[in-house]
């Protein structure tokens, strides 16, 4: 009888031990995305108040959101930029056009940015690695509801994911 309780106990500290050693490699290398993880780091100034922030990117169709949040959900900033953008370039972020940024505020209001009141600039964007790096800075008009704000020395870094 004492051998077969040292049996089963030693069975079962071995099947321990290979559920756990079997289990610690299997996220490592069944990712979708070669590799990558989807993560983002966004940084900068918003009304000369310093942030740090993460967040997640992707590409829907052909646009790329950058996305990154102080909280569950605000504050937040999104940036649209093309998903063929082309790095070492500069770009105008306007309302209506190609590369647009959206603000939300404490409050949970959206503010977009203004006509030609921002820029962003595309260091490093390579496709196979699904990596994007860049700078950024725009103003949002004040409104009935929300003051100005001003995003300033803003940077990112992201792997991003392909949605279709």
């Amino acid at each position: 009888m004492k051998k077969y309780v040292r049996f089963l106990g030693f069975m079962l500290a071995l099947s321990t031990v290979m559920l756990f050693s079997a289990c610690s490699s299997d996220d490592d290398d069944n990712n979708s995305n070669n590799g990558n993880t989807n993560t983002a780091n966004m940084t900068g100034k918003i009304n000369g108040k310093s942030f740090s922030w993460t967040g997640n990117a992707e590409v829907t169709g052909d646009v790329l959101q950058l996305k990154a949040s102080g909280g569950i959900m605000v504050p937040r900033i999104s940036l649209y930029v093309p998903s063929d953008v082309i790095a070492g370039q500069s770009y105008s972020i306007t309302r209506d056009g190609d590369f647009n940024a959206i603000y939300m505020n404490d409050e949970g209001f959206q503010i977009t940015v203004g006509d030609d009141d921002g820029m962003i600039t595309i260091t490093e964007h390579d496709k196979t690695k699904k990596t994007i790096k860049g700078t950024f800075y725009f103003s949002t008009p004040e409104t009935s509801f929300t003051p100005a704000y001003s995003i300033t020395d803003g940077s990112f870094s992201y792997v991003y994911e392909i949605l279709f």
